[in-house]
């Protein structure tokens, strides 16, 4: 929910201390985004009252560096390393789209080989950016916890849980 329209929902659904929350006077806190090499990029605007959380708007890949800015300046052979950066997983998307545009400039022509070989990189690095984004989101917003990381490694060997039979004291 915009965090602009949160007094148009409460009109047309107010809750049951309605006259309350209209007296109160809010905070706005912009939580995030993290940093892309730590985590996923993850925002959330949150609606403040005190240390409370009264409502949250996500934004969920949030991602500016500039990126046109640098490359404006530089030779076309130092941009690469700017489009590594651009997404850690898939980078060799970001490069190859790059050198693809490069190649097609200077009218290169590459052997069938180099094009079934970058389809290949850019489907394996889709599918591991995938994978990671999604993971790091669910660990970002708290649908992964200490007790879920536990299992993974081994419930008895990190939680000190009862065999079955014994008792519990």
């Amino acid at each position: 929910m915009a965090v602009d329209n949160i007094g148009n929902v409460l009109q047309q659904n107010p809750p049951v201390n309605a006259e309350k929350i209209e007296e109160k006077e809010y905070s706005i806190l912009n939580l995030g985004p993290s940093h892309p090499a730590t985590h996923g990029v993850f925002q959330n605007i949150l609606k403040m009252d005190g240390e409370i959380i009264v409502d949250s708007e996500p934004t969920i890949g949030y991602i500016h560096r500039a990126f046109e800015k640098l490359a404006e300046r530089r030779p076309f052979y130092q941009i690469t390393p700017l489009t590594d950066r651009l997404n850690y997983c898939s980078s060799p998307i970001n490069n190859m789209g790059w050198h693809m545009t490069v190649e097609k400039l200077i009218e290169a022509k590459l052997p069938k080989r180099v094009e079934y070989m970058r389809i290949i990189i850019m489907e394996l690095s889709r599918i591991t950016d995938h994978l990671v984004c999604n993971s790091v989101i669910a660990v970002d917003s708290g649908a992964l916890t200490g007790a879920s990381s536990a299992r993974a490694r081994g419930r008895n060997h990190a939680i000190a849980l009862p065999a079955r039979g014994e008792d519990v004291a």
